[in-house]
């Protein structure tokens, strides 16, 4: 798994992104994300899906705030 984190206070930051290889495919149903706190966590947010780390194509879940 690689991950880039940003931490910070600010309201607006620069985008960030987390890239986790499970090492094979599966079927997914559900995704679930654990904040740092109540107070630190992303209003908006897209998820991709990719089988070769090149084609990641439309967000297969979109969050806009």
């Amino acid at each position: 798994m690689v991950m880039k984190k940003h931490v910070g206070q600010q309201k607006s930051g620069p985008t960030q992104w987390a890239y986790i290889d499970l090492g094979q495919e599966y079927e997914m149903n559900k995704f679930q994300m654990f904040w740092e706190n109540e107070s630190t966590y992303a209003s908006a947010y897209n998820i991709y899906v990719s089988n070769d780390l090149n084609s990641w194509g439309e967000p297969v879940l979109s969050k806009n705030r």
